[in-house]
Formats: C-alpha cells, sequence, structure tokens
C-alpha cells in the first residue's frame, strides 16, 4: 500500500493537482493541447487521455487521504490532500456553464474537454465535502468550498439532476435521477447534503420523498436499492465506477441520524463490500513482476478521429449507410423540445424541458384537453424536424412508447397522411414468451405487459384502418437493459412466425451488454443457421 501511494505521487499527479489516468514509468506525459480539447479530439470525453479522470480520481482518493492525514497526524499527509482539494477545485472554476466540473485540464493549464459525467461530479462533491469537514482548510477555503458544492448541488437539481457540459453540441451527460443503485444513493445523499449546507426545511422534505420513490421497472424504492448495495446486470461483480455510489452510500450513512435509514444504508454497504471482495481473486492474478509499460501514445486514437457534430454527422453516417432504417422516436416526456417554451408553455419548465414523471404528464396529457393543441404543435414540428434531414422516415415509436398514450396515438392517427406515418411500433411484448425466456422482476413484468397489451389491442384496429404497418410482435419491452447474449440465444429459436422486432438500448458504457449481444459472432452465426432474416420496417 505504501509502494502503491508513493507511487500515485510520483508519476500520476499533475502540476495542476489532478490525478491523471497514465504516465510513463518515470512520470512523462504528453497532455491534450488547447486545439485537441477544443475540437474533442480524439473525442468529447477525452477518454483514453491522461486527463480523463480528474475528478473521480480526486474525490474518491481525497476521501481516504483525509483519513490517512486523520491517523498520521504528519504535515506531508495534511498537504497532500490540500493539494488534491485545491486541484477539485480548480477543476470547477475552468467552465464557463455553471456546475460543470471539468475531467482534466489541457497542456495550457485551461482549457478542457466539454463532456463531464456523473461519475466525476458526484466523486468530486463526496471529495470536498469530506474536505470541508475536516480540519484542513482556512476559514476563507471552508466559505469558498461550501459555496461551490451549494452552486453545483443547486444546478443539478435545476437541471432535474441531469450533469451539464460545458459547451455546444454536447447538452448533458450523466443523471442522478434514475431509480437502481447507480443513482439512488447519489441522489439522496444531495438532498441531504443541500438541507444541511442550507438549513432549508424543504430540501428535507425532498429527501424523504425521494427515498420512498419507487423505480418504475423494478417497483423498488430508492431506499430499498440502497439497503440491497451494489448490483451489476453483467455476469461480472467488477465495475470501478460503482465505488462513486458506494462512496455516496458510505457518507449517506455518516450524514443520516435517523436509527432506522441508518441501518438499512449499513445493510448496502455490507452488501456491497461482499460483492467487491468476489473480484479480488482477479485482482491476484494481476503480475506485478511484468515488464510491460503503459502505452503512452494515446493520440494512436487520433487516427482514427473525425470532427463530431452530433446530430449532422449521426446524418451524414446514415446517408453513407441506406440499408439501415432510421426512425423518428417521439419524444414528449424525459427530453427536450423542439418548439420554444412559449409556444408551449403548457408541455415544458423555463429551460424548455418535458416533465420528467411520465405518469404525471400521462395523466395531464390525456385530461387536460387544452394541451393537446400544444402537443399537436409540438409533434408537427419534430417531424418536420426530421424530414429536414432528408432522411426516408423507416418508422415511428415514442420515448417510453408514449406514442401509444390514448392521446397521443389519436393525434398520431388524425394527421398521420400529413405526417407521412407508414410504419409503427406496436409494442407488445409477449408475456407467456417472456417467461420461459427470462426470470426476476415478475410483477414489473406483469404489470407492462397488461398495461401494454391493452394498448396495442386498441391501436391495431386504428392501425389496420389506416393501413400503417407493423411487426406481429415487439421483444425487449419486458427485458429493460436486459437484452443481452444469453437472452437473444434463448428468444431466437422461439420467434414467432411472421415479422418481429427486437428493440435494445446499445452503447459502450450504460448498456454495453446489449451492445455486445447485437454484435456477437454466436448470435450472428445463429441467425443465419435458422434462417432468420434481418430487414427495416420499410420491409414489411
Amino acid at each position: 500500500m505504501e509502494h502503491a501511494h508513493a507511487e500515485l505521487w510520483r508519476r500520476f499527479i499533475d502540476r495542476d493537482q489532478f490525478i491523471l489516468d497514465s504516465a510513463g514509468l518515470s512520470g512523462e506525459v504528453s497532455l491534450p493541447t488547447a486545439e485537441e480539447c477544443l475540437a474533442s479530439n480524439p473525442n468529447g470525453l477525452s477518454w483514453g487521455c491522461p486527463n480523463e479522470d480528474g475528478a473521480m480520481f480526486g474525490g474518491l482518493y481525497l476521501t481516504g487521504a483525509l483519513q490517512r492525514a486523520a491517523r498520521t497526524r504528519r504535515e506531508k499527509d495534511s498537504q497532500k490532500a490540500r493539494k488534491i482539494a485545491a486541484g477539485l477545485m480548480k477543476l470547477a472554476s475552468v467552465g464557463e456553464r455553471p456546475g460543470f466540473i471539468a475531467r482534466g485540464l489541457s497542456d495550457d493549464g485551461s482549457t478542457h474537454y466539454a463532456i463531464g459525467s456523473n461519475d466525476q461530479t458526484s466523486p468530486w462533491i463526496c471529495g470536498l465535502w469530506s474536505y470541508l469537514h475536516s480540519d484542513l482548510p482556512t476559514a476563507a477555503e471552508r466559505d469558498e468550498i461550501k459555496a461551490k458544492v451549494t452552486e453545483v448541488l443547486q444546478v443539478l437539481a435545476d437541471a432535474g439532476w441531469r450533469v451539464p457540459c460545458d459547451r455546444p453540441p454536447f447538452d448533458f451527460r450523466g443523471d442522478f435521477g434514475r431509480t437502481h443503485f447507480e443513482g439512488a444513493p447519489r441522489l439522496l445523499l444531495f438532498l441531504k447534503m443541500l438541507g444541511l449546507l442550507t438549513g432549508e426545511e424543504t430540501w428535507e422534505e425532498r429527501y424523504h420523498q425521494a427515498a420512498r420513490q419507487q423505480s418504475l421497472n423494478s417497483g423498488k424504492t430508492r431506499l430499498g436499492l440502497c439497503a440491497e448495495g451494489m448490483v451489476f446486470e453483467q455476469p461480472t461483480p467488477q465495475s470501478w465506477t460503482g465505488s462513486c455510489s458506494v462512496l455516496a452510500l458510505r457518507q449517506l450513512w455518516e450524514i443520516e441520524t435517523e436509527p432506522a435509514l441508518r441501518d438499512q444504508y449499513l445493510d448496502g454497504l455490507r452488501r456491497s463490500a461482499d460483492l467487491a471482495s468476489r473480484s479480488l481473486a482477479t485482482a491476484l492474478k494481476y503480475d506485478n513482476t511484468a515488464e510491460m509499460g503503459p502505452c503512452e501514445d494515446w493520440r494512436v486514437m487520433s487516427r482514427l478521429w473525425r470532427p463530431q457534430n452530433n446530430v449532422a454527422e449521426a446524418v451524414a453516417l446514415a446517408r453513407t449507410h441506406p440499408r439501415l432504417g432510421v426512425g423518428l422516436h417521439l419524444t414528449l416526456v424525459c427530453g427536450s423540445a423542439v418548439l420554444p417554451r412559449a409556444e408551449i408553455p403548457g408541455l415544458v419548465d423555463a429551460r424548455g424541458e418535458f416533465s420528467r414523471n411520465p405518469a404525471g404528464a400521462g395523466f395531464r396529457y390525456f385530461f387536460r384537453r387544452r394541451l393537446h393543441g400544444q402537443l399537436r404543435r409540438e409533434i408537427h414540428a419534430q417531424f418536420a424536424k426530421f424530414r429536414a434531414t432528408g432522411l426516408p422516415l423507416d418508422h415511428v415509436n415514442g420515448h417510453l412508447h408514449l406514442h401509444l398514450h390514448p392521446t397521443i396515438f389519436r393525434l398520431l392517427m388524425d394527421d398521420a397522411a400529413p405526417l407521412g406515418i407508414q410504419r409503427l411500433r406496436l409494442t407488445s411484448d409477449p408475456f407467456r414468451l417472456n417467461l420461459r425466456l427470462a426470470s426476476g422482476r415478475f410483477f414489473s413484468r406483469l404489470g407492462h405487459a397488461v398495461i401494454f397489451h391493452r394498448l396495442a389491442a386498441r391501436a391495431r384496429p386504428a392501425l389496420a384502418r389506416s393501413g400503417i404497418k407493423h411487426p406481429r410482435a415487439v421483444f425487449g419491452l419486458l427485458q429493460n437493459a436486459r437484452v443481452d447474449e444469453a437472452y437473444l440465444q434463448r428468444l431466437l429459436p422461439q420467434l414467432p412466425a411472421g415479422e418481429s422486432e427486437l428493440y435494445s438500448h446499445p452503447s459502450l458504457d450504460d448498456f454495453k451488454q446489449e451492445f455486445d449481444a447485437l454484435v456477437s459472432p454466436r448470435v450472428r452465426e445463429q441467425v443465419k443457421r435458422l434462417g432468420i432474416e434481418l430487414i427495416r420496417y420499410q420491409d414489411l
């Protein structure tokens, strides 16, 4: 441990007092230039660069460094904690957008990549919270840190707990409001902190409300998720980003005064420690005598880089792949509107954002008839924005499947011809088949199956009258975030006759297991062996 600590300070502490991801064996490092940061080269997240995780590593390390300084009472250990705290504060000072926490800095000491994240921001908050409550900061430092932490937390709350990026085309990256273990302890901790920092009782009330709020997928409350501790969907128990939520859970346990809540948080900490211990065997396989050095040429990634233009780049990419079916994902909750707030004041907040409460929005859209005209205008605006890309409209679906909401579906059917709707997702995942394919979350799957079976039954005749095509079955609804390779290998041999749709959320971070499933050679071979034809909606 002492050797690792010495190596950290010999090689991985940047001149600006944040921790680097990589460095040469003698501490040599080539930081991105200001031009590379501003161009998002090799990517807007700085993934793969030496300065990728300064806020995350610094915040996590600072909590331990403070414990070390308190135990040893050595001035050199206290100074190290002070330096890391100063580096974290600098990462919060370089952005133009309030609440933004930079990952690291370029070679000029101020320019930075535009995208932060929840896994950068939460350790930043936790680390400085621990420093704030230690005996190390001066009175002036304490006031400055308290003001900055309060500002960041307030910005997060005002943004619906989404994490802001610093400049276009990037908007937000990460969301603490989601009800799973990655989000639950962090959101509760931030609400608790705001109450303590501001003295306003409303934050304590919101803390208890959030603790009781249930996940729409699992039915579990945030408090229940905290008590269960660290859980991962993938088969492996290894996830280094899970430490951010465990740290938040630890601080919740330290701050909370109600015995019943403290006991639940302590249960979660114990279960998290048990899960983490299962990965120790993997760590023991590491060969400390290996002579292989680090790859210092991170710019090798730049050979494949090109400017990232967000939507424009996606459209250009789609045009180069004409067999790709691109549809419109109609968004009327949990997202940004196309129209300005002045035109749809009943649908969005001051930032032009739809409600992040799907159930509440659904009730309002159904019962408040005065909103129907605003919904129609926003729907037409989203279709117009899609037409402006010049891409053929493969199909229409909706965020959280809200396109099947009775009011929204009626608006779509009334204007199907001028909108150009010829194909639409009829979300209905066969429940009996899903029971044979998957396990767990029974009541959540049953509830989703019943709701969407009824919505689909109501919509099917209207689609037939309008000549709008749809697959006979849709798979993925009852496997939210679990469309992995094992599920696909069980599903494919049991597909019903006719056309079926598989939907998932493939990505390289939150849902990597779903990405891996779609590119799996074993799945590809199974598709070929079973004679399954891969089609688009346009091929129906």
